[in-house]
């Protein structure tokens, strides 16, 4: 993988308060980045072990064709060039960035297939890398998929790293002609090679919304699906204790009783504390009760308590929660709420382990539409990215703003597409 492009996305660097009514303000430095293409979604940020942070997303070209992008916080962006295709463009499905217990960056990523011939074209490739150099350079592509098939819908795929070093890859698959169902595969090898494919459930998954999978302080692995069940699609929860080799059968979160007829494209989110215990978000359209919400298991998912409304109303579009924990019993939420118009993100934050949660702070501007937002906790500071459109006509950058390395003045006249915001955690 060589150094290529970069990428022009607006960035917000903020120093923020909460207002009364939940409106982050303050001097705020805005910035984007000198290159182009111009068209940046599905970002994704990790935090290495000595407190740096590590980004990828993949960026559109003037023709639509997919980019994907590294960067470190001082480092130039970098394009990764997969011989397979150009990378898969879906909020929903952007690359995964994580760091090993062994410091290495590792990222799984979808591309589209070259073949014209592929039944499902822009799905197919689900792909693996890993860099022992901070992102400088990354190994050859690994494909994560066993059965060498290009032609079946591979989609909205997650992957996390246990304390042991292994890496697994959780995501929608239709290698078999009747249904979408959760496939896992695992490697031991840093992803040289995968274990074979294993279907954590046969019945029906959902086609479109991303299938999050995590692991305990005890090595329980843990995923989370929005399942079809008749004709609702509500959200469950499987575990594997023999390392995703196998699977409990799957418990039911929350009856929502979520009617649809199709899929919604809002997968939900997990994280399990040092105590095993299982926090979980989610969006749910149940018509009087529908935006994002939250529960938590004491007892590896075999039960749930309550869901806690972190923001709800009798109609909500489709919203996009990611959870962080931080502490000893710190619990961070950000979505896009779809109960306001355009939608904005959200951050809600619990320091009770998830009992309860502080009021709402929105991040972006009520002017813009914002979307699919990623998060993650660095200290006293929670670091949020999403992918926006549109911006404060005649606004201008604050005073020190200035330009500084790969980063230029931020003009709001200009469409945003990435945005990066620094807060203090509420």
């Amino acid at each position: 993988m060589s150094p290529g492009r970069g990428f022009t996305g607006l960035v917000i660097v903020a120093s923020l308060a909460c207002s009364g009514r939940g409106e982050m303000r303050g001097a705020a430095q805005r910035t984007m980045l000198d290159a182009p293409p111009t068209r940046g979604i599905s970002p994704a940020i990790t935090i290495d072990s000595a407190g740096h942070a590590h980004y990828a997303w993949v960026a559109l070209d003037s023709s639509g064709t997919g980019h994907l992008f590294t960067m470190g916080e001082e480092a130039a962006a970098r394009e990764l060039v997969d011989p397979l295709g150009p990378a898969q463009f879906d909020g929903e499905t952007p690359p995964k960035l994580q760091t090993a217990p062994d410091g290495a960056l590792v990222m799984s990523y979808a591309v589209q297939v070259a073949d014209s011939t592929a039944k499902y074209q822009g799905v197919s490739g689900l792909r693996f890398v890993r860099s022992s150099d901070a992102g400088a350079t990354w190994s050859a592509p690994v494909t994560v998929a066993d059965d060498g098939d290009l032609q079946r819908y591979r989609n909205d795929h997650t992957m996390t790293v246990g304390r042991d070093g292994a890496v697994y890859v959780a995501w929608l698959d239709e290698r078999a002609i009747d249904t979408v169902r959760v496939y896992l595969a695992r490697s031991d090898d840093q992803g040289a090679t995968w274990s074979r494919n294993v279907a954590l459930d046969m019945e029906e998954a959902c086609g479109c919304c991303r299938t999050p999978v995590t692991t305990g302080a005890d090595g329980t692995v843990y995923a989370i699906w929005r399942k079809v069940l008749g004709p609702m699609r509500d959200h469950v929860v499987s575990r594997s204790r023999d390392r995703g080799a196998t699977w409990s059968a799957p418990t039911v979160v929350h009856a929502d009783s979520f009617a649809i007829a199709h899929c919604p494209d809002a997968g939900p989110s997990i994280a399990v504390d040092a105590n095993n215990r299982l926090h979980v978000s989610w969006w749910t359209g149940r018509e009087g009760a529908a935006g994002v919400k939250y529960a938590r298991s004491d007892d590896g998912g075999v039960t749930f308590s309550a869901p806690i409304p972190l923001g709800v109303a009798p109609f909500a579009k489709a919203s996009h929660s990611q959870l962080a924990l931080f502490g000893a019993s710190g619990v961070a939420v950000v979505w896009d709420d779809g109960t306001l118009k355009p939608a904005r993100i959200a951050l809600r934050v619990s320091r009770d382990g998830g009992t309860t949660f502080g009021p709402p702070s929105y991040l972006s501007d009520s002017a813009a539409t914002a979307s699919f937002p990623v998060l993650a906790v660095r200290g006293d500071r929670v670091e949020v990215l999403w992918q926006e459109r549109g911006a404060v006509p005649g606004a201008v950058a604050p005073e020190g703003a200035a330009p500084s390395g790969r980063w230029i003045a931020y003009d709001a006249r200009t469409p945003a597409r990435l945005v990066r915001t620094v807060v203090p955690l509420p």
